[in-house]
């Protein structure tokens, strides 16, 4: 990245993001990073996060991490931000940074025409809401074809079944790929200096690569206190829990 783009990247992506509920404490942590006290915003917004689920904290933590120097630090939090906020353009932008001063190759985060559209929509529309529309779709599927049979072959009745029951198949759709991707394996961080990536579960299997800090790993498998991981398309291996931190 040139140092123009970082330079750019700095003063627009590495400043307090503003939270929806302004809280004191959340306000306090904010004028804490304004003044340049990041330890002790860092420490203010990580007891707000005990609290609350939201993606502006982690964004705001990893912002503090990446002004201490804490690129691995600053990296978990842009990614568990990322998972709470996927459509947002100032979490990539600032992973991308991290990636650079970690000295990891440059990835590209940028997502497909249709992965992009996905994430805006389940942005807006929760796996709740998409079980409440579920429920009452089949509520008004067996209305319809109660109704059909009481007053027989009605036009309007057959039109109104048909349009109950491909909203049913619509939102059980909606609703299966909805927990599949709650229930997909985890990314893990790196976060010990030159981990070991092994052939098995365990130390007395052999040493097939050794990993970066910093570096994102896709979870495979859990066995007691070892991860199978994948660190690209060909590099797949077991890993010590403690050497990750999971997002």
């Amino acid at each position: 990245m040139k140092k123009t783009g970082i330079l750019l990247l700095l003063l627009m992506g590495f400043g307090p993001a503003a939270w929806g509920e302004k809280t004191p404490a959340f306000v306090l942590a904010n004028q804490q990073y304004e003044a340049g006290h990041y330890a002790a915003a860092l420490d203010a917004y990580s007891r707000i996060a005990a609290r609350v689920v939201n993606w502006k904290l982690e964004f705001n933590m990893g912002n503090c991490c990446v002004k201490l120097e804490r690129f691995v630090d600053a990296k978990i939090h842009y990614l568990k931000a990322q998972k709470l906020a996927p459509t947002r353009r100032e979490i990539r932008d600032n992973l991308e940074y991290v990636d650079e001063r970690l000295g990891h190759e440059k990835v590209s985060r940028q997502v497909g025409f249709l992965a992009n559209l996905w994430n805006h929509f389940s942005a807006l529309v929760s796996l709740n809401l998409i079980s409440l529309l579920l429920l009452l779709s089949v509520v008004l599927l067996n209305g319809f074809f109660i109704a059909l049979l009481w007053r027989g072959r009605r036009k309007w009745l057959q039109y109104g079944l048909g349009f109950a029951l491909m909203a049913s198949l619509l939102f059980a759709g909606l609703q299966a790929v909805y927990q599949h991707r709650i229930d997909r394996r985890d990314t893990a961080v790196v976060t010990r200096s030159q981990a070991r990536l092994r052939s098995g579960p365990g130390k007395g299997y052999t040493v097939l690569f050794t990993l970066r800090s910093g570096l994102d790993v896709r979870v495979l498998e859990k066995r007691e206190q070892w991860l199978q991981v994948a660190a690209g398309e060909d590099v797949a291996g077991w890993i010590e829990l403690a050497a990750v931190e999971i997002i």
